[in-house]
């Protein structure tokens, strides 16, 4: 999978995250959905999520599929929120009543017992389309339990036009990124309303998957840092790596003696489609969020429209010279 460069606007990002759309739904519907219903009357049933353009997308792709092979797909809407979702599917996972599920790239070890087995499906041609660690991400006891439907890892996205205002540099890492932050929200605090104020970074803080991811990008991206084992496989969580990306969060929110807070303590509630709201009302200069968001901030009317780019997250640690970015990795799959 190719990765954008740094200072990459949506446009590159956009083809890539489309093409694997494209690809992941055209192979399970052309080549799934004949096995998993193969002689039973009646319409095909999936759920799709609907984060973004997510459940259009989907729409989309098996309204084609359904065009050229003749066959119906009666498609559902599954709820926002991965943890919602999880329990929205259990009650169906012992019946028939649903064929195909989209799932998360997390799931495969709680869905190896209910799933079908994807791999007797496909031949290896077929499978090398994908990159094998997604392959390997799908795979629990020997069993392919889904296929990659999409791709995406997190992001920061940046008022580029704030930032050209006071020739800041796009920052590459966490500490200039933070100091810029200061920087321009102090500098602004003159010129906006008091009730409208302009925070200088925003995430999905929520207790939920989304703050997980930033929290293990952070971790990794420090020197000495990891996620929550090491190299050699040993419990690392408290390593000085890490303990220096919790210290940094809490900074943000609560301010530290080197400067005060640059995200307001609400960020605590945000799930990933508040923080992409008020980063679209123009309410923060940074904003860490997945790939999606790009697309609907450059929607027609948008307060941010043309205003943002988005680019690698920050990061302390380099390899000969080039800071080297290390987010979680995300997405959806079918199963």
């Amino acid at each position: 999978m190719a990765v954008p460069k740094r200072g990459e606007g949506w446009c590159g990002m956009k083809k890539i995250f489309l093409a694997l759309l494209l690809v992941s739904c055209a192979s399970l519907l052309y080549i799934f959905f004949p096995f998993q219903r193969s002689g039973r009357e009646g319409d095909l049933n999936a759920i799709f999520g609907g984060v973004g353009h997510e459940f259009d997308a989907a729409k989309k792709q098996v309204s084609e599929w359904s065009h050229k092979t003749g066959r119906s797909v009666q498609i559902s809407p599954a709820v926002r929120g991965t943890d919602n979702r999880l329990q929205q599917y259990l009650p169906h996972f012992q019946t028939p009543a649903i064929d195909l599920y989209q799932v998360d790239v997390a799931w495969a070890p709680m869905l190896t017992g209910v799933m079908e087995d994807l791999k007797p499906h496909f031949s290896e041609k077929e499978l090398a389309i994908f990159q094998k660690e997604l392959l390997a991400a799908g795979t629990h006891q020997g069993k392919l339990v889904f296929l990659p439907l999409y791709v995406q890892w997190l992001r920061l996205y940046v008022r580029k036009d704030l930032l050209d205002k006071y020739n800041k540099p796009i920052p590459k890492t966490w500490s200039e990124m933070t100091e810029t932050a200061r920087f321009i929200m102090e500098a602004e605090r003159c010129v906006r309303d008091a009730k409208d104020p302009l925070w200088g970074l925003i995430f999905m803080g929520q207790p939920y998957e989304g703050i997980t991811c930033l929290a293990l990008s952070l971790m990794a991206s420090m020197p000495g840092g990891c996620n929550i084992f090491d190299a050699q496989g040993n419990l690392a969580v408290s390593n000085e790596g890490n303990a220096c990306a919790w210290s940094l969060m809490y900074a943000w929110i609560h301010g530290s003696e080197s400067g005060a807070q640059i995200t307001p303590n609400s960020v605590l509630s945000y799930a990933q489609e508040t923080a992409r709201q008020m980063f679209q009302r123009g309410g923060a200069v940074f904003m860490i969020n997945w790939p999606y968001a790009a697309a609907l901030m450059e929607v027609e009317g948008s307060p941010v429209k043309g205003c943002f780019v988005v680019v690698d997250l920050p990061s302390e640690v380099h390899t000969n010279g080039v800071w080297r970015a290390t987010p979680m990795l995300g997405g959806g799959a079918l199963a």
